[in-house]
């Protein structure tokens, strides 16, 4: 071994030699230009995140059920550019002359019931893309036909999981006999990604989030991530949350959010009503073993009336902070001889969702903030005139702000602010299918599964009926 090295250092390598033996270097995202990671070359392996095919495996055969309302050529463009690992061998949708031009454009059949796509030689998996036009029975047929399945959208799949009509979806959800993904895209968007990486290696954790939802729209991202209408008016003021448009987005939201902190959500506060706009929810993150500890309640208190910073500070003047409305609860007062920092609140990420109406929203405009519609290549469904960013992350060395899924502002401490246009990396349709792909050929990628549906499922339904100026811990 020693002579190796010493023949290393005294003979080095020409350029390329790294990848005549068989190594290949890419970024996670695959961008040229940028190294990050080494990846073995094997018949049998393949980056799902880059569009290379040097690292190609046989292809999944995948049936299509349900394209939706929303499908598109979009998603068309996506399967035949950005998915070399699927092959469609059949599209089934309710609407026959819908799937007969989607299977033309894939060279697919099309078939006329679920039964007879089942029926098709060489069928591997599932792609089940509008899963709310398919009744309970159907779909846990699906499920016990022992073929992967990818399903979504993910709230319309949690009520097709459940063996009951309860309203509570995971009393009694059934555990799936074989590979299961829900379609949660937002952990696999440009921006998600991005931020990640900002996370990892030069603003640190995310130690507060908001989301500051238009009521008139009641969207994180544009719309099209839902493939459903904009929500009805909320019928009960005290409990905007229940209404099921945002309950549907809840499922999104909150996974979104369990997702770019790695963390557990430990409980959910609204704060006492103001008399008006915004309704607002607090979802506190934190470790996984801080659920089992039997001060969290009291601890979740303290952090519902601490101080947060919301905005941009630089380390040499004083931060930028505003008062957390701190809900009406016995105890919620800080003691005196308490009144000095918890070590214990550090670990907490704190994730505010502010529920505004169009008169109400006040945007949380950023420097150097551009405007999503004025980038190359981009179609939002947003008003031009929207002042509202989607998200905004403040970390320990800086923030981020997440204004469309292909573009992201970020500004670390003491530094200028950066603004990224991402309108070329790949959809986030294209990495979850791959991922799906992937693991249905025996890869151990990590992605969502039905324990994180039913996390999410069961805090939404706590926050749904929430009153204003209470607070809930998540049993474990």
């Amino acid at each position: 071994m020693d002579r190796h090295r010493r023949y290393r250092r005294t003979h080095p390598q020409p350029p390329g030699a790294a990848a005549r033996r068989g190594l290949v270097c890419a970024d996670i995202r695959g961008r040229p230009g940028t190294i990050s990671a080494q990846f073995p070359r094997a018949a049998d392996s393949r980056n799902p995140f880059t569009g290379s095919d040097a690292l190609a495996v046989s292809k999944v055969a995948v049936g299509i059920i349900g394209l939706g309302p929303d499908w598109s050529e979009q998603h068309l463009q996506v399967l035949a550019t950005h998915c070399p690992m699927l092959e469609v061998a059949a599209v089934y949708d309710k609407v026959p002359a819908r799937a007969e031009t989607a299977a033309r454009a894939l060279r697919a059949a099309a078939v006329t019931g679920i039964r007879a796509l089942l029926k098709t030689p060489g069928l591997d998996a599932l792609l089940v893309r509008d899963a709310s036009a398919l009744p309970r029975p159907l779909f846990r047929n699906l499920l016990d036909s022992g073929l992967p399945i990818c399903a979504g959208p993910a709230h319309a799949v949690l009520p097709l999981l459940s063996r009951t009509d309860s309203p509570d979806e995971t009393a009694a959800m059934a555990e799936p006999t074989t590979e299961f993904v829900p379609d949660l895209p937002l952990r696999f968007h440009p921006a998600t990604v991005r931020l990640q990486e900002l996370s990892a290696t030069t603003l640190g954790p995310p130690m507060h989030i908001e989301l500051d939802v238009d009521r008139g729209s009641a969207q994180l991202l544009p719309a099209e991530l839902f493939g459903s209408p904009s929500p009805p008016p909320a019928s009960n003021p005290d409990t905007p949350f229940a209404d099921d448009g945002l309950a549907d987005r809840l499922v999104h939201w909150l996974d979104w959010c369990r997702h770019v902190t790695q963390k557990s959500i430990l409980g959910v506060c609204r704060p006492a009503a103001t008399g008006g706009p915004p309704h607002t929810l607090r979802v506190w993150l934190g470790p996984k073993r801080m659920a089992k500890d039997e001060r969290l309640a009291d601890l979740l208190r303290r952090a519902c009336s601490s101080r947060k910073p919301v905005g941009p500070h630089d380390k040499k003047g004083p931060s930028q902070h505003r008062e957390a409305e701190s809900p009406n609860l016995p105890g919620a007062a800080i003691a005196p001889e308490h009144a000095g920092r918890n070590a214990a609140l550090d670990h907490l990420t704190e994730c505010r969702i502010d529920l505004r109406t169009a008169a109400g929203g006040r945007g949380l405009r950023v420097p150097g903030d551009v405007a999503a519609e004025s980038l190359p290549g981009v179609v939002s469904d947003r008003s031009p005139t929207t002042e509202m960013p989607a998200v905004r992350i403040q970390c320990q060395n800086g923030w981020v702000a997440i204004n469309h899924p292909a573009q992201v502002q970020w500004q670390k401490v003491g530094e200028p602010p950066v603004t990224e246009s991402l309108t070329h990396d790949r959809p986030a349709m294209a990495i979850l299918w791959n991922v799906f792909a992937r693991r249905v050929r025996g890869g151990l990628l990590p992605t969502a599964g039905l324990e994180d549906l039913q996390i999410v499922a069961r805090i939404r339904r706590l926050a749904a009926n929430l009153p204003p100026g209470s607070l809930a811990a998540v049993d474990r």
